[in-house]
């Protein structure tokens, strides 16, 4: 699972984790390309251990990735970020329903609010 680091402060990483900064494929572009279905078929092909799957450093660096120009990365990537945002909103709002539902739910179950059947 890739994420992108947007501040500039000191933090430590552990063990199963790298950090990817790219030459050619940068910012949120990278971001979506590695947690593409593309990148994730390559995970799986490459991913060794019974328990806890790991993959080697050097597997990642022997990715194969598509080479996009500059302009076509940021556009892409703006699309990719405004799906995500209006699929967070539709998940938030839908929570917001499911707490609404839960909450009538309560209400007319005890019997504090009557229900007329016509």
């Amino acid at each position: 699972m890739a994420a992108i680091v947007a501040e500039e402060k000191p933090f430590a990483i552990g063990q199963d984790v790298c950090i990817i900064s790219g030459n050619q494929l940068k910012g949120q572009f990278l971001f979506y390309l590695l947690n593409s279905a593309l990148i994730k078929a390559q995970l799986i092909k490459l991913s060794a251990g019974s328990t806890f799957k790991r993959i080697n450093l050097q597997d990642i660096r022997n990715y194969y990735v598509p080479l996009i120009e500059d302009k076509e990365q940021k556009e892409i990537a703006s699309v990719l970020f405004s799906i995500d945002e209006v699929i967070n909103k539709e998940e938030n709002y839908k929570v917001i329903l499911e707490q609404t539902k839960k909450s009538l739910m309560q209400v007319i179950l005890t019997g504090r609010i009557r229900i007329k059947l016509h």
